[in-house]
């Protein structure tokens, strides 16, 4: 069974905040405006690295996990991977919160298409 965790990106400190169960305080201020929240997939990379949603990997992956359902988006065109990347081939090389805000443009919108694909039942594969 695969591990919860979830950490918290702080909008206003800019920092990572790793979460401490269900009653971390953090937990309790859970808007847009406050804090980002993103959850542990229950894949590590190649180092042992914990992978969380919008992860950057490879330089060239964004991880995105929605309901229960882990895809990885090609961040330089918004291609969802449909063929599956092995585990020791995933490196963790950025964080979505450490992107220029021009990229993080681009990448919310592949994000939000594939959020859409998830919500209209496309299959997506991720790690094998």
């Amino acid at each position: 069974m695969r591990e919860i965790k979830f950490r918290a990106w702080l909008l206003n400190e800019k920092r990572m905040h790793y979460i401490d169960g269900f009653y971390d305080p953090v937990m309790s201020y859970n808007d847009e405006e406050t804090c980002i929240i993103v959850q542990y997939t229950g894949i590590k990379d190649t180092s042992g690295k914990e992978i969380y949603d919008l992860h950057i990997l490879n330089n060239k992956f964004i991880v995105v996990f929605y309901q229960y359902i882990v895809c990885i988006v090609d961040i330089s065109n918004g291609d969802i991977l449909k063929k599956g990347l092995k585990r020791d081939e995933l490196e963790i090389t950025g964080e979505y919160f450490s992107l220029p805000e021009d990229s993080k443009r681009s990448v919310d919108k592949y994000i939000r298409q594939a959020e859409s694909a998830f919500k209209n039942q496309e299959i997506c594969f991720a790690v094998v």
